[in-house]
């Protein structure tokens, strides 16, 4: 499980600490014209390391677990192509990125070495960039317009659709009540459920694919995705709450009257909430002036 974790780091922070990558680079290429060879090697030697990090430990294993069996199988889609050929110029920088670095500090034979640095330099840069934007793209196309809303209500049918599309479930949150039958449709990618308890799971879903459960206690159901998320709401990762019904009228907090002084004691949720998990059982306070005391004080605690 570990392992698959690791090649599903969070998507979105690949991608900027790519494009800091692909700025810092821009900055190398400002010295290089600037005459200040030192740093400029020094900063091109480190980002061209760095990427290869992150490509054999996030991108190779992500492509091999989320596009290779696609090509493989001829589902190809448009986010596939797209990751295909993002993948092809990603590796061609990241080639390109070693050469140039071994080549400069003399690493290779003479006659593997470059002459014209400046050459090789620039159509490294213009590769990389191109590498940028098409992961972009691809993380555009796979991730879709993911909502943002916390918890949804389901429909009075008893059922619920949530999307999986890379790199997560819409919605994220949604509350149901008891007996409602949650189904997960897979929009783009490779996805499965898993229940942090393992109380429930699917098989590896790609387009297309659908996987329900329905669910008939109360209570907080947690499940993520095993390819790109972790148990605990790390990352792709859902929840489900099941609330049962309860009526506002059980929960209306006590009316007090001191003399012609109206108002409402606080009510504590605490009590109440063991007996209905309502979305917001809130204390109320509020007051009303009904009139002027006359015969001295008079106190009297009703319900209404």
């Amino acid at each position: 499980m570990k392992g698959v974790v690791v090649a599903a780091l969070l998507p979105q922070r690949v991608l900027l600490l790519e494009i800091g990558l692909g700025l810092v680079l821009l900055v190398g290429a400002a010295l290089a014209r600037a005459r200040k060879f030192g740093v400029h090697g020094v900063l091109q030697s480190a980002v061209v390391l760095l990427n290869v990090v992150i490509v054999f430990l996030a991108m190779v294993p992500s492509f091999r677990l989320q596009v290779l069996p696609d090509l493989g199988s001829g589902h190809l889609d448009g986010p596939t192509l797209l990751a295909a050929v993002h993948a092809l110029f990603g590796t061609a920088a990241l080639l390109l990125g070693v050469y140039v670095i071994t080549s400069a500090s003399n690493l290779l034979p003479q006659r593997f070495r470059f002459t014209n640095y400046r050459r090789w330099m620039r159509a490294t840069l213009a590769v990389w960039w191109i590498a940028l934007f098409l992961g972009a793209a691809t993380y555009r196309a796979w991730s879709g317009s993911a909502q943002t809303d916390s918890a949804v209500a389901a429909s009075e049918s008893g059922a619920a659709t949530l999307s999986m599309k890379n790199f997560s479930f819409t919605p994220a949150e949604i509350k149901v009540a008891p007996g409602t039958t949650i189904e997960w449709v897979d929009e783009g990618g490779r996805h499965a459920v898993n229940a942090d308890d393992d109380s429930f799971k699917s098989e590896t879903l790609v387009a297309g694919g659908k996987f329900s459960r329905t669910f008939d206690k109360p209570g907080t159901y947690r499940y993520f995705c095993p390819f790109h998320g972790e148990k605990g709401g790390k990352d792709m990762a859902g929840t489900i709450v099941v609330e049962a019904h309860c009526s506002y009228q059980e929960h209306r907090p006590p009316r007090a009257s001191l003399g012609g002084l109206m108002f409402f004691l606080p009510l504590q949720a605490a009590s109440a909430a063991t007996k209905c998990s309502q979305s917001s059982v809130s204390t109320r306070y509020g007051f009303m002036v009904s009139g002027v005391v006359r015969n001295g004080f008079r106190m009297s605690t009703t319900r209404g």
